[in-house]
């Protein structure tokens, strides 16, 4: 929180107010607290996960997870999709993970 107002303060962010979290900031800290629960159960799945795989599986599992449902969510939340050079960026990490994963396949 303390960032997001460094932001909106500094002027860089400007299509956000924080208007709605000082009228009412039971809803926000609710969100907040969501989010944290959320992220905690991320980090231990993923550290839970990671015991039983690879390193490269598990580094190229999570990045490519990650990408897709950022993807997903950002169609899904906001009603946009990603523009050509997003995919196209995605596509080369994807084509980056395999190729990582493939070299230490080989190396193994």
């Amino acid at each position: 929180i303390i960032c997001w107002v460094a932001l909106a303060e500094a002027e860089i962010m400007f299509d956000y107010t924080l208007d709605m979290v000082t009228t009412s900031p039971a809803p926000a800290v609710g969100w907040v607290c969501i989010l944290g629960i959320l992220f905690y159960g991320n980090a231990a799945a993923l550290s839970e996960g990671s015991q039983y795989c690879p390193a490269g599986v598990t580094a190229t599992v999570s990045t490519g997870s990650a990408m897709v449902t950022g993807y997903v969510m950002q169609a899904a939340l906001f009603g946009t999709t990603p523009s050509l050079i997003t995919v196209a960026g995605a596509l080369l990490m994807c084509v980056g993970m395999g190729a990582s994963a493939f070299a230490a396949r080989g190396a193994a």
